[in-house]
């Protein structure tokens, strides 16, 4: 489970679907599958499908973008770091 730092009862959720374009959204930690997802290399994959990945919609790296599930292509959207220089994380992997 990937929880918010904020929130630690919030995980981040793929809503149900397994396709391009699922939305991505935060939910009520439970044991669930759409809630279980893994590090690989440095994208962020939901354990269902490991053929996609989170990915930022269109590629746009202004605020407010909307995060989707989109087969694994490796481009800079789907690249993720954990950790910061910053002196609050607001996500913790479980």
């Amino acid at each position: 489970l990937i929880r918010s730092k904020h929130n630690p009862q919030f995980c981040l959720d793929s809503t149900g679907g397994n396709s391009n374009g699922t939305n991505v959204q935060v939910y009520s930690c439970v044991d669930h599958i759409n809630l279980k997802w893994d590090l690989v290399g440095d994208s962020i994959r939901p354990r269902k499908n490991h053929n996609l990945a989170l990915d930022i919609s269109g590629a746009n790296s202004s605020n407010g973008q909307n995060m989707h599930l989109w087969t694994v292509h490796g481009g800079t959207n789907q690249q993720f770091s954990w950790g910061s220089n910053s002196p609050t994380q607001i996500w913790s992997m479980q």
